[in-house]
């Protein structure tokens, strides 16, 4: 499993996370304010709990989404 999904959490349609850079390095992940490698080049995301993911959005690897988030339709996310 690459990415980690919060509980009550809606995705549209044709959205979804990606888990790979296309440089083919490690994914980093963001820790209070520092990136962190994570030691792998297949990372997608953690998508915290009560969040609404509208069609078409592309959450790019090693990106958080915070709990109760709403994200509109055909953002794609790149921090």
């Amino acid at each position: 499993m690459d990415t980690i999904v919060g509980q009550n959490v809606w995705f549209g349609g044709y959205s979804g996370t990606a888990n790979v850079l296309l440089d083919r390095k490690n994914v980093r992940y963001k820790i209070n304010d520092n990136l962190v490698d994570t030691g792998t080049d297949h990372f997608g995301s953690v998508i915290g709990n009560n969040c609404c993911i509208g069609a078409s959005v592309i959450i790019l690897p090693g990106r958080k989404i915070p709990p109760n988030t709403q994200i509109q339709a055909g953002t794609i996310i790149k921090s």
